[in-house]
């Protein structure tokens, strides 16, 4: 019973982290842009940075948080405004409407040889006295602080990004672009600048689940390089593609997507974690190669368009 409460409550801890970057994936998706896949790279450079100013200052682990989400804010905007804005012009797209696909990959593939020069090839772990190490639960280990602090920054985003959506005339111009960006425009909205905001919103997204994965990882023995990024980013990514963000266009139904995020983000952790204690140990395949990639493909399979996709037809043009 202990390790499956302990495998749960990591599960949820790990899903609440790709729920987050999800919604900060599904943040940068506009049009028939595929998703970003720097944002993984960013939440390893946030992380870095973190990792930087921990191993020479004294600082608490909140505010190592708030320095990697600062990063990744201000990365995820340099990376919207040296790739995907100057090839987003409309006379570009209609040239190559890949533009600004194949701008992200480069931008990704960039930030990761950037990540892989800091670490280098041994990785790096945080110092000992920078993260929350306190453990409930005695010698069981039940629940751990880091994971407390994981789920709340996950539930917590995924609600202010969820009022901002609902709430907020960022949200009603966001919801106003990614229905139709001319139209957008014509009522005074600036997509290009409603955008960079969007992907500096979602970068700080990544700078928060960065720091938080890299602290969990270095707390069990692991270290923190360019897989980070990597494993984060297509998780999140998935999380997306489940809960329908990628088919959804209708504006209502785009507002409660982070909801859907988060609890597909949810149950995909719950099952990589579960998936631990369901394999034998002499498989060469990890839980998330394993039964939790079938449960992923099946869907996909199955349900195309996503879990949560709104069925709602589009208005004709």
């Amino acid at each position: 019973m202990v390790i499956i409460i302990l495998q749960f409550t990591h599960g949820a801890a790990a899903g609440s982290l790709y729920g987050l970057l999800g919604i900060a994936v599904a943040l940068m998706v506009r049009g028939n842009v595929a998703p970003n896949p720097a944002l993984g790279a960013v939440a390893t450079l946030s992380a870095l940075t973190a990792y930087w100013f921990a191993d020479r200052l004294d600082l608490p682990f909140p505010a190592l948080v708030l320095l990697g989400m600062l990063a990744g804010g201000a990365l995820a905007a340099i990376v919207e405004l040296a790739t995907v804005v100057p090839l987003g012009r409309p006379g570009v797209l209609r040239q190559t409407p890949f533009a600004p696909m194949l701008a992200a990959i480069a931008a990704w593939i960039g930030l990761d040889a950037l990540a892989g020069v800091a670490t280098g090839p041994a990785g790096v772990s945080f110092p000992a006295g920078s993260m929350p190490a306190t453990v409930f639960g005695s010698d069981d280990n039940i629940l751990s602080l880091i994971d407390l602090f994981c789920l709340f920054v996950g539930f917590a985003g995924a609600g202010l990004i969820h009022w901002m959506l609902v709430g907020s005339r960022f949200g009603n111009a966001l919801s106003a672009i990614r229905y139709d960006a001319l139209a957008a425009a014509l009522g005074g909205v600036n997509p290009r600048r409603m955008l960079l905001l969007a992907s500096a919103l979602a970068g700080v997204l990544a700078g928060a689940v960065g720091v938080c994965a890299a602290a969990a990882s270095s707390l069990a023995g692991g270290s923190v390089g360019v897989e980070l990024g990597q494993g984060l980013i297509w998780k999140a990514i998935a999380t997306v593609v489940l809960s329908g963000g990628l088919a959804t266009r209708n504006v209502a139904a785009s507002r409660v997507l982070s909801g859907h995020i988060m609890a597909i983000g949810l149950l995909l952790g719950i099952v990589e974690n579960g998936c631990a204690l369901t394999l034998p140990q002499h498989m060469p395949l990890t839980p998330w190669q394993g039964d939790a990639a079938a449960a992923l493909l099946l869907l996909i399979v199955l349900r195309p368009s996503g879990l949560f996709a709104s069925r709602t037809p589009m208005p004709p043009r």
